[in-house]
């Protein structure tokens, strides 16, 4: 589709032009209530350097798409490719669904030439008209003179206003402006100040605050309304891209003094306790009436209290069950007191008549302290506990013999850092987030093997097989590259990292004031107590059901707890890498009115609608981080009250049924195979994971007749992985499926060809195949071929190499494809490949290793001694930042190997556990930017000076810092030093104090 109509509908609506009305009308409420940072001008707001797009700001035009709809009646006739708006061939214009009165915008364009025209206006023209009134004029101009130039032309103020500097480029080159507009203002209908403008034209100022004398051209009669900007089509091809815009308000009057917010003991309270709305618990039926829902969507209860208490997570089985993970001791009060009663339970649930409700429950597991993820695997369950991973049978619906699968499967942490998630991969390894690990059964035995750390909590796939995951601050990660390409290669150190931030602190927009989030009296909440961006980020899902239409179907989605509301963002891919953008304006997809909605975690589903579980809870911070403003914000609101509530939504079109039920348990093996080429990627895992599980090998012959059939795509990648994953992988299926078109079946094909006994009578097909376009087979080329046994396959590896050596990942994949075959693929190279970078790395895995101690622990009795209990504080409190191995992790938490705030005065670390650290901060000369502040720990009662002086004892010790131990007295005289204190410091702070 060229044009987003998932955004088109947001305007549009099924209510027609009633509802564009009223949405208008709306939006000119926001304009005239919108908040900014200027006086009553349009001088000074832009500075002097580039512009960056605010956080706040709406994306008009950008990478996914655009939200521009037509101005008159019918379609419009503008194309959108690859990033790129181009203006209809005739007249035809289009507009922002949203109206404005004072902003900032940038724009850019780039204008076609029409060779030899008798009229300059007819060459490249169009323009932005700002409220459709005053238009800022685009027209290819570039190379008339001065004194021929006239109001008309590029960068005038049409008819009124030349450009005050001549900075057009030629034809073809991207051009920009970046506008100030500040609107009319009246008293009635009477105009009391002129509208005004200050627009820089490739970075040069061509309009300084001019004040427009009425309206340009054919633009609207001028009024107190804000209207919508309009693009205009006048007949000529030309290109729009990264348009963006952003509200202001401008006042002419000195604005009023703010009254002094209100402070106590640090904090500054945005809003006062007393002005925030109640928040009772609401009956499941009330708490629907709370959703604010995309109009195209609804949304119903599936099940709800008593049956389901603090839900976590969920999976469907083969015919469409659902079980459910309950932290029943989650944050009972404050205090989280109670927390490790072993009440937590697995339920499952079914929908006996097809309403779509689940009237029937039954419990399969209980007495289990605190699980968290589950995954359905042959004849029983995977479930996560607090610290270990079993295996449990199921027994007709009942837990029978339990197997430890791993004793250290979550590797410590509090609650809100263990390692969770199970889900089942594409290529049939079961992966995890807060982990470094992945898990598979391979001949009865299960093997754990190292990967990626990834993410905190909540796991999805998509249909290639990559891996979506997230950060509290990091709405969607994703990794560029199917599982450990990056790190097959024992002999290469030197790392590497395919994530990418799909949705990273992006401006939410919740549908009430969220001031209930720890740091809510210090920036992380806008003065109108709305939460600014991700601070709870998790359950992300990548949508790959067949309800929604198609225009939702390339869309990722996150839970954001603490906003009461789950974003959808959409997903692009190009030359297999992926990007994200927020599409829907000022909205988000779902969001409530209830602050108890706590959504954490979302699951396609069977019938293929979107599944929300909500914990349903007033306290959504765990103990461990609950700063004294957020406690004292819990117990004046009563939000401990009702802690054993839970509910789970299924979120559905309007304009679509819902799917069938499932009836895949019990089904023979080669009755399942066509199911890996349903619409709807929960049908092709389930049948993938249950002909793996049963072992059936009669199923081969229906599976390499899958992979062979080109018309059936993402059928041929779940054959491919189904056949692997039986032990049966075979020449005829791979070399099959290299005859597709569709670059990731070759991918897959290409990657499993590793696999084959022999893979060498493929080579003439991946030379042929080395010659396409698509990067992501040139990608996987390079990551296999130096896995293939032949002297040829590095031969076309070099070739590949040299074609693409600058390209993202390739000298990453191709290294580690090449374990053990180094010197080999070196000597081919010679000392005369092109690249340096890429034989310095070679260089590097043929240099002998050596690897140092991890830790110099203390000799003395009594350091040793609080070294190995700050060593299990550290994993459970510190890690999930800081990384296992102390060298941080990204926007998360710096290094702390070598780290002069770790290796200095004892005094100075204590200050930093007690009260936390925000800021960027330098480590060894570089400087890292935290996405949050580090929380002090000096608000939690359970955590006592002696351990925190382990803590710090353990990090001077380890990873040979060797700095000495921290006593507890230490840490309890800085306590007092410090008082009443609530803020974290800055390191400019911590260091005039404890240098």
């Amino acid at each position: 589709m060229d044009c987003l109509k998932a955004e088109e509908s947001l305007v549009r609506g099924r209510g027609g032009s009633i509802f564009f009305t009223q949405l208008r009308r709306i939006f000119m409420i926001m304009a005239l209530l919108s908040v900014g940072a200027a006086g009553g001008t349009t001088k000074n707001v832009m500075g002097k350097d580039p512009l960056k797009r605010p956080s706040d700001a709406v994306q008009l035009v950008g990478n996914q798409g655009h939200v521009m709809v037509p101005e008159g009646k019918g379609d419009s006739k503008w194309v959108f490719k690859d990033g790129v708006l181009t203006a209809s061939p005739v007249w035809d214009s289009v507009i922002t669904p949203g109206v404005y009165a004072d902003f900032l915008m940038h724009v850019e364009f780039n204008v076609n030439d029409v060779p030899d025209a008798k009229d300059p206006e007819k060459n490249g023209n169009s323009g932005v008209y700002i409220q459709q009134r005053y238009e800022l004029q685009i027209l290819n101009s570039h190379g008339i003179l001065p004194e021929d130039y006239k109001t008309s032309y590029a960068g005038s103020l049409y008819r009124q206003k030349k450009p005050d500097k001549l900075v057009s480029k030629p034809a073809g080159e991207w051009q920009t402006y970046d506008i100030v507009f500040r609107a009319a203002r009246f008293e009635g209908d009477k105009k009391t100040e002129n509208a005004r403008i200050s627009v820089r034209h490739n970075g040069v100022l061509i309009h300084d605050d001019y004040a427009f004398k009425n309206k340009t051209g054919a633009g609207k009669r001028e009024g107190p309304e804000a209207l919508p900007i309009k693009l205009q089509g006048h007949h000529n091809p030309v290109k729009f891209r990264n348009v963006w815009i952003q509200r202001l308000n401008l006042e002419a009057l000195e604005e009023k003094a703010e009254a002094p917010k209100k402070k106590k003991k640090g904090y500054t309270y945005v809003i006062p306790f007393d002005e925030i709305p109640p928040s009772p618990a609401l009956s499941p039926k009330e708490g629907l009436k709370s959703f604010v829902l995309h109009e195209d969507f609804e949304i119903s209860t599936v099940a709800h209290e008593p049956e389901i208490q603090n839900p976590l997570a969920l999976r469907f089985d083969g015919d469409g069950r659902m079980w459910v993970v309950e932290m029943r001791a989650y944050m009972s009060n404050a205090n989280g007191e109670g927390e490790e009663e072993p009440i937590g339970r697995i339920s499952i649930h079914e929908d006996s008549n097809g309403d779509g409700f689940y009237d029937k429950s039954s419990v399969f597991l209980d007495g289990l302290n605190q699980p968290r993820s589950i995954a359905l695997y042959k004849n029983g369950i995977l479930f996560g506990g607090h610290e270990k991973l079993f295996f449990v049978e199921n027994k007709n619906g009942k837990a029978g013999r339990m197997t430890i699968i791993d004793e250290n499967y979550t590797q410590g942490g509090n609650v809100e850092h263990r390692t969770n998630a199970l889900m089942r991969g594409l290529d049939n390894w079961i992966y995890n987030v807060k982990s470094d690990t992945r898990y598979r059964e391979i001949d009865g035995k299960w093997v754990k093997e190292k990967t990626k750390f990834r993410g905190q909590w909540g796991m999805s796939q998509d249909n290639y097989g990559r891996l979506h995951y997230n950060q509290n601050w990091f709405g969607i990660q994703a990794d560029h590259l199917m599982p450990n390409l990056l790190s097959r290669n024992p002999n290469y150190l030197l790392g590497g990292n395919d994530s990418t931030r799909i949705s990273f602190r992006d401006k939410l927009y919740p549908a009430r004031i969220t001031p209930g989030v720890n740091r809510g009296g210090e920036g992380d909440i806008d003065d109108k107590g709305y939460l600014k961006a991700a601070t709870g980020a998790c359950g992300p899902m990548v949508y790959r059901g067949d309800q929604f239409p198609p225009e939702f179907r390339n869309t990722a989605l996150f839970c954001e707890p603490a906003a009461n509301l789950v974003r959808m963002i959409h997903v692009g891919r190009k030359d297999g890498l992926l990007s994200g953008e927020h599409l829907m304006g000022e909205r988000e997809f779902l969001a409530s009115k209830d602050e108890r909605f706590r959504p954490v975690n979302l699951f396609n589903a069977p019938d293929g609608t979107l599944y929300v579980v909500d914990l349903y809870h007033g306290i959504i911070q765990h103990k461990h981080y609950l700063t004294r403003y957020l406690r004292e914000h819990i117990e004046h609101r009563d939000l401990e009250s009702h802690p054993k509530l839970g509910r789970i939504y299924r979120v559905k079109h309007k304009g679509s049924p819902r799917g069938a039920q499932p009836k895949l348990l019990g089904r023979k093996s080669v009755d399942l195979v066509p199911f890996l080429a349903h619409a709807n990627g929960w049908w092709r895992d389930t049948a993938q994971q249950l002909i793996i599980d049963q072992g059936d090998l009669s199923a081969v012959p229906a599976l390499n007749k899958l992979a062979r059939d080109i018309s059936k795509p993402l059928g041929q990648i779940h054959a491919l992985w189904t056949l692997e994953g039986l032990g049966a992988l075979n020449l005829e299926a791979v070399s099959g499926a290299l005859l597709s078109m569709d670059p990731y079946v070759l991918e897959s094909a290409i990657r499993l060809s590793e696999l084959l006994p022999d893979a060498e009578p493929l080579l003439p097909k991946f030379v042929e195949l080395s010659e396409r376009p698509d990067l992501v087979v040139q990608l996987q080329l390079a990551a296999s071929l130096g896995r293939i046994r032949s002297g040829k396959s590095l031969e076309l590896l070099r070739d590949v190499l040299v074609k693409n050596i600058n390209q993202p990942f390739f000298r990453e994949v191709a290294i580690n494809g090449l374990a053990g075959r180094e010197k080999e693929f070196q000597d081919l190279i010679g000392h005369d490949f092109p690249d340096e970078k890429f034989r310095r790395y070679l260089l590097h895995c043929l240099t002998p290793k050596t690897t140092a101690a991890a830790f110099k622990a203390p000799r003395d009795k009594t350091h040793l001694a609080s070294f190995k209990r700050g060593e299990k504080f550290y994993v459970a409190n510190c890690m999930a930042c800081h990384g296992p191995d102390g060298n941080g992790l990204e926007l998360l938490g710096p290094p702390l190997v070598g780290a002069e705030w770790v290796t200095g005065s004892p005094k100075k670390v204590a200050a930093i556990l007690l009260q936390g650290l925000m800021g960027p901060i330098k480590v060894k000369g570089e400087t890292y930017t935290p996405a949050a502040a580090m929380p002090g720990l000096k608000a939690a009662p359970e955590i006592t000076d002696t351990d925190l002086a382990d803590v710090a004892t353990f990090v001077r010790f380890a990873w040979n810092n060797a700095k000495g131990g921290v006593k507890p007295e230490t840490v309890s005289e800085v306590r007092k030093e410090l008082g009443d204190r609530e803020t974290a410091f800055t390191p400019e702070e911590l260091l005039k104090r404890y240098p």
